[in-house]
């Protein structure tokens, strides 16, 4: 590690902007200046290049000579995401933590909104709604307000739960992280989803923002839109949830929702996943497959139909077998199409 630049604010500030960033040399100027934007501007952010071979380190450095707030971290090797992340928290100094992707963009009201809500709310953690774009021409100008947080209680954890994982949906004050002891789960893909059922299964205060205040960049080359053995991580980080879960004494309250979650995740990663690594994807599914699974299965439990279908699949019934792989043809022949045009 290089060290951290001596620009940065004196005072403590309000508000950490967590950022990790690892060759987004092509993205990370839109990135940065939308966190410089924002209209509440007591913030610091904190930057962990992963050591980028590429020109994010320079970009990185003119913008830190050119904004006090920035606190840089400049890393020779890459350690992954997570260790990023961790480094970041560790070093936050604010009294409320949020986190960027170094691709993806916050509305420039984000922080003030974000903020307001937890004061109001006396919440340990504030969560918004997100846009999902693949360029900036599709970002709306004004803050889009609908959302399906419009309908959830805060207090309705389940619903929550069942909610997109991200961490860079939402604002978490700083004690709560702390005293939770919660850490980003190192080298795995789908990072975020431990942290995400940690943190709506302890904290009490939680306050909702129905507001798309985040956007999301999608990028073809990310690691969770290809069909790579990274995929299966999915797998490894539901265990941890669930092992979660038995140690804090909560697997009751939630068992019918993870189990639901593992058999649709399960079939999503081998519907995904290249043919390479079926067999593999396969092994970890039978690995994990118990009789909890089989009575939720039994008793049509709420699932998608394509996992449904797939688990009676692999009992036998070949009437489930039919519909999937007439689905599966339509669905290869339509992308077949697409990718022509």
């Amino acid at each position: 590690m290089n060290g951290m630049s001596q620009n940065s604010p004196s005072s403590t500030p309000a508000i950490s902007v967590t950022m990790a960033a690892f060759n987004v040399a092509s993205y990370i100027e839109a990135s940065l200046d939308s966190v410089l934007a924002q209209s509440f501007a007591d913030f610091e952010l904190i930057i962990v290049d992963d050591g980028s071979s590429d020109e994010t380190p320079a970009i990185l450095q003119d913008y830190a000579r050119r904004d006090a707030r920035i606190r840089l971290i400049l890393k020779e090797h890459n350690e992954g995401l997570a260790v990023a992340r961790n480094q970041a928290v560790a070093t936050a100094r604010g009294q409320w933590l949020t986190f960027l992707d170094a691709d993806d963009l916050y509305h420039p009201e984000m922080l003030e909104l974000a903020l307001n809500a937890a004061h109001a709310a006396n919440a340990e953690m504030v969560i918004w709604d997100y846009v999902v774009f693949s360029n900036e021409a599709q970002i709306p100008a004004k803050v889009a307000v609908h959302s399906g947080l419009q309908s959830i209680d805060s207090s309705d954890r389940k619903a929550l739960l069942v909610r997109p994982a991200f961490a860079w949906t939402r604002l978490v004050h700083r004690d709560a992280l702390k005293r939770l002891n919660i850490n980003f789960p190192r080298g795995l893909t789908y990072q975020d989803f431990p942290v995400h059922w940690r943190l709506v299964t302890q904290l009490d205060r939680i306050a909702l923002l129905p507001r798309r205040l985040s956007y999301y960049r999608q990028q073809p080359e990310a690691t969770t839109a290809g069909k790579g053995i990274k995929r299966a991580d999915y797998f490894i980080v539901l265990d941890q949830v669930e092992a979660f879960l038995h140690e804090s004494g909560q697997f009751d309250t939630y068992d019918d929702l993870l189990t639901g979650h593992q058999l649709n995740a399960w079939h999503g990663v081998y519907d995904v996943i290249a043919q390479s690594h079926e067999a593999t994807v396969s092994q970890m599914i039978a690995d994990r497959f118990t009789d909890r699974h089989s009575a939720y299965l039994a008793a049509g439990k709420p699932l998608r139909w394509q996992a449904r279908a797939f688990f009676r699949a692999t009992e036998g019934s070949q009437l489930d077998a039919l519909a999937l792989y007439i689905r599966n043809t339509v669905r290869a022949f339509y992308r077949a199409i697409k990718s022509r045009l």
